[in-house]
């Protein structure tokens, strides 16, 4: 479980796939404290599964054919930025919302405004998920609640 609270950002480094499967790799600007392979990280909301990190500060993911197909991060610039939240720890306090880390749809922003210290965003639903948006529910946009 995640909290949709973006601990910090990464910037596409590679991607690719070879059939259904292939790999997602981040550069960050600073290095994660302890990082644990096979840990999820939500990578723009997407949990994903950490294969491996390089002193360099290189993270390398696992990723389906759904992962790129479900979510923005098959067609995002390679150089992108993307955020990321660690897994939630059993007995930790949150301020955010409960997010799963499991994406419905990539979806269109339409609209953007600012008022005051607010933003809000107009987006598109699949026709299909229409039913299962609640007024005042949370969604969570590139893993933001």
């Amino acid at each position: 479980m995640f909290t949709g609270l973006i601990e910090r950002r990464a910037r596409i480094a590679a991607r690719g796939l070879r059939g259904n499967a292939g790999k997602l790799v981040l550069a960050l600007d600073a290095p994660l404290d302890d990082p644990t392979l096979g840990e999820s990280v939500a990578v723009n909301g997407a949990c994903l599964t950490l294969e491996s990190v390089t002193d360099a500060g290189f993270l390398s993911f696992h990723v389906l054919e759904e992962t790129f197909s479900k979510t923005n991060l098959g067609t995002l610039p390679l150089d992108s930025i993307v955020n990321l939240e660690r897994a939630m720890r059993s007995g930790d306090r949150f301020g955010g919302h409960f997010v799963s880390g499991h994406v419905d749809a990539a979806v269109d922003v339409l609209a953007w405004s600012e008022i005051g210290h607010d933003i809000t965003l107009t987006i598109s639903i699949p026709s299909d998920l229409r039913s299962q948006i609640i007024p005042k529910g949370s969604v969570a946009i590139d893993g933001v609640s």
